[in-house]
């Protein structure tokens, strides 16, 4: 029997893709480079590709932070500080709190019955702004944020952590739910706990990546879970 619900935020509860595009849009403006939509794409993807290296331990967090800019700046001919683009750039992100569609009445329904908690690889500082404009703590036991931790998804070390402050835990008894497979389903995998892929898009999984169950919906967690 399923007690415990560890849930990924971006991505899976809060729309990242748009909470993203309004903040990196902000931030252009603030710092005079125009938010064109290939702009806006542009610095998506170099985030995404930096966020994966900091996932495989090939870089550390500030290099995320401030490299990702610097690589966008260089490519766009640039010439501005990336540690204060990012400084910009948190505090714009940090207003943003976008849900999934579902996402909410999703949460509201399962925290009648399960013990829920997010599990977020990200700045403390933005994710905590953006999750109490979110009102979101009120549906969760816990919060833990990889920044906060010191360790981040898909490392066991990260969930480890999380149990530790989770009274009587069972890893039988607990899922996670998420967008990534290599932060959050593979962190289940190494973690030993089951994990419940939400794949909207309907995305291979090519990386053979052990999946307990997947999904297209939000609502279709609560179903699966009292299987």
């Amino acid at each position: 029997m399923i007690r415990n619900i560890l849930m990924d935020l971006d991505e899976t509860i809060l729309d990242f893709t748009k909470c993203e595009n309004v903040a990196i849009a902000e931030t252009f403006k603030k710092i005079g480079i125009e938010p064109t939509s290939e702009n806006v794409k542009r610095y998506s993807a170099i985030n995404d590709l930096h966020w994966k290296r900091l996932e495989r331990k090939e870089i550390t967090r500030q290099e995320v932070l401030i490299g990702r800019f610097n690589m966008l700046f260089n490519e766009l001919g640039v010439s501005y500080s990336g540690e204060k683009a990012n400084e910009i750039y948190k505090k714009c992100l940090g207003n943003q709190s976008f849900f999934i569609d579902g996402a909410l009445e999703t949460v509201k329904e399962l925290c009648k019955k399960y013990n829920l908690y997010i599990v977020s690889n990200g700045t403390a500082v933005v994710q905590d702004s953006r999750i109490e404009k979110a009102k979101l703590a009120t549906y969760f036991k816990k919060i833990f944020i990889s920044e906060k931790l010191g360790v981040n998804k898909p490392d066991a070390r990260f969930f480890e952590l999380c149990f530790k402050e989770m009274p009587g835990i069972k890893k039988e008894e607990t899922v996670i739910v998420g967008d990534s497979l290599t932060s959050d389903m593979l962190g289940g995998e190494n973690a030993g706990i089951r994990n419940i892929w939400y794949n909207p898009k309907g995305i291979k999984n090519n990386l053979g990546v052990r999946i307990w169950r997947e999904i297209r919906s939000l609502d279709e967690i609560k179903n699966i879970i009292e299987e």
